[in-house]
């Protein structure tokens, strides 16, 4: 595929240099004369020189025959502006960086209003996957699906599980409300559950839900309970979407932190969160704040070392888990296991959201299309269907409409809401379909 990506910072040459290495012609445009320069310096890319808000400078790019264009500026809505350019001049799939917090949790709307194919915020992306994994640490794989505002989680169903050995009908009184088995993997074979299906020790099931859904119904069967404390160190803006998710699931939550603009916001929206200003994070702050008062810790300091040392002395003093950000690939090879639960970096996040998205649509034959999406590289295919105005079931009875027997309609969304279908159902244009079948 050829991508062509806006900005040779960290993250645009992060991007690029793994692209390249899975064999896609990957161009990046930089209107910094110092960072093209620095860059040429130590990678082979194909970088030129320019402002790709000049159309002329995209087309010279090669924008008509791009595949996927990626831009990532440090400017959210220029990364907006130039998507919006580039899908004009003939790009087929756009992905925007928006690291920006006059946003907040809105990206996926903005997405979708602005025709944006993939939109991402880093931070808000990030504490998604800090979540999940403290949550969910058995779960295979996650799939967006409607604009990212549902999940489709792949995982195995292991010896005594609580879902074992259970029909549909029966897991009811396990899954939480609008969750939905929408497949199971058994044998290498796939089938699309109804009522009477038992699910087996073994079986590789694919859940949907919202993903608010999925941090109750994993963080009770891994013993993550309502009220367990968090202690955060630094973080900037992801720390706050950090804060915002662990509250509304009743943890209390501690937050050090020399950003004064962000301990005024978190002070400001979260009155029950402890927020201290630190103009420094060393390895006396544990003692000073009397970490062994908390059960989870969180390290988003910038610097490696500060996280891996902290984490070190956390585990020895007996914090009970501990998660940090480290950016060094060398570092993390050296970290031992026993001192940080769950090493991560914002980096990493980004990279397999857009990896996962450049292999599901390099796997489509036409990538122009907005009605249709396959959405998972399963075994289990998700496509989203919209009733436009024009349709011929608009209006009519969900149960009117005739679809094969290998198809299922799980959920229907409408206007940020998701309904379980049922006979009484009556379709509305721009209403989204959620249908499973085999891949």
């Amino acid at each position: 595929m050829k991508i062509l990506i806006v900005g040779a910072g960290k993250l645009g040459v992060y991007l690029a240099s793994f692209l390249e290495e899975k064999g896609h012609e990957v161009d990046i445009i930089e209107n910094d004369k110092d960072r093209l320069s620095r860059v040429l310096k130590y990678d082979t890319f194909n970088i030129s020189l320019g402002d790709a808000t000049e159309t002329n400078v995209l087309e010279e790019s090669g924008i008509e025959d791009t595949d996927v264009f990626i831009s990532t500026t440090a400017n959210g809505e220029m990364n907006m502006i130039l998507c919006l350019m580039a899908k004009k001049l003939g790009a087929k799939k756009t992905i925007c960086i928006c690291d920006n917090d006059r946003y907040l949790d809105h990206v996926e709307f903005m997405g979708e209003i602005l025709n944006i194919d993939l939109i991402i915020n880093p931070k808000l992306e990030t504490a998604r996957y800090i979540l999940r994994e403290i949550y969910s640490p058995e779960v295979i794989r996650v799939d967006t699906i409607d604009h990212g505002r549902m999940r489709m989680v792949e995982m195995k169903v292991k010896k005594d599980d609580e879902m074992a050995s259970k029909s549909l009908l029966e897991l009811s009184n396990i899954l939480p409300k609008h969750m939905l088995v929408a497949g199971i993997s058994r044998d290498s074979k796939v089938i699309i559950p109804r009522g009477d299906d038992v699910i087996l020790e073994g079986d590789i099931i694919y859940l949907i839900s919202n993903n608010d859904n999925f941090i109750k119904f994993f963080g009770r069967r891994n013993g993550i309970e309502p009220g367990e404390t968090f202690f955060i160190i630094g973080g900037g803006l992801l720390t706050y979407f950090l804060v915002e998710r662990l509250e509304r699931f009743g943890h209390q939550v501690k937050v050090l932190e020399k950003n004064k603009r962000l301990l005024n916001l978190l002070r400001r929206d979260f009155p029950n969160c402890e927020a201290i200003y630190d103009e420094g994070f060393d390895i006396n702050v544990l003692e000073k704040e009397d970490i062994t008062d908390y059960e989870n810790l969180i390290l988003l300091s910038k610097t490696d070392e500060v996280n891996m040392t902290l984490s070190q002395i956390a585990k020895n003093i007996g914090v009970k888990r501990v998660y940090a950000n480290i950016y060094s690939k060398k570092i993390l090879e050296d970290i031992s296991q026993n001192s940080i639960d769950l090493a991560f970096s914002e980096q990493d996040v980004v990279l397999n959201i857009i990896k996962n998205f450049i292999e599901t649509n390099q796997s489509t034959k036409d990538l122009t299309i907005d009605t249709l999406k396959n959405i998972s590289k399963s075994k289990i295919k998700i496509e989203e269907v919209v009733v436009e105005k024009d349709s011929e079931y608009v209006n009519k009875l969900i149960s009117d409409i005739s679809i094969p027997k290998e198809k299922l309609i799980a959920f229907v969304s409408r206007k940020n809401k998701i309904l379980i279908p049922n006979g009484d159902n009556i379709l509305k244009p721009k209403d989204v379909l959620i249908i499973i079948s085999k891949r």
